[in-house]
């Protein structure tokens, strides 16, 4: 077991030096190395000096990029929502659309289960101001998917309602108080219930 440890740290660091020196993306492989100490640790265990040093970086290094844990990790979360696809069936009806979009927001995570709880908990840190930016990033993605479904003729009161259904929901998630699949029943029953078909 140590020594798969030690493996996956000489690759992780390995990966973010080849990063720099190729002029990739070295956020991006700060994020690998960080979604990689969560796969071994739960949320308490993964510190920014355990990612500067699998980065081969100086935690202060990393600290002008992610001044706090919570942001980093909130940041892999904001990084997998960027990254979905959005693609729109416009056949569908409008709650289909919408709850296709609910089902790929909620199923970031599904193959990593304690990764999506690293970023619940940081998402809903109330007490680091660096998180705002993060979670103002992920609500203006999240309304771009669901604009993108509900169309170019939607009231703006209807993208802020169903806005408020959607972030309503993962924040029960977060919370604990609904799983994954129950959030998107729930919130596929709201939104039959708010856009009836004509």
């Amino acid at each position: 077991m140590a020594r798969t440890e030690n493996a996956m740290a000489a690759v992780s660091s390995l990966e973010v030096r080849r990063a720099r020196r190729e002029g990739r993306d070295l956020t991006a492989s700060i994020l690998d190395v960080a979604s990689g100490l969560l796969a071994e640790a739960s949320y308490p265990g993964v510190t920014l000096p355990a990612v500067a040093a699998r980065c081969g970086t100086s935690v202060a290094a990393l600290l002008r990029q992610y001044p706090t844990k919570d942001v980093l990790i909130a940041s892999i979360y904001l990084r997998r929502l960027q990254t979905l696809p959005l693609e729109v069936d416009t056949t569908g009806d409008v709650v289909d659309r919408l709850t296709a979009q609910v089902h790929l927001v909620a199923n970031l995570f599904a193959d990593h289960p304690h990764l999506g709880l690293a970023c619940n908990i940081a998402l809903m840190r109330n007490d680091d101001p660096g998180i705002v930016p993060v979670r103002e990033a992920v609500s203006t993605e999240i309304r771009r998917r669901i604009a993108a479904a509900l169309g170019s003729g939607a009231w703006p009161e209807i993208n802020n309602t169903v806005e408020t259904v959607i972030c309503g929901a993962l924040l029960q998630v977060g919370a604990g108080l609904l799983g994954y699949r129950q959030m998107i029943e729930h919130v596929e029953m709201m939104l039959r219930l708010l856009l009836p078909e004509d």
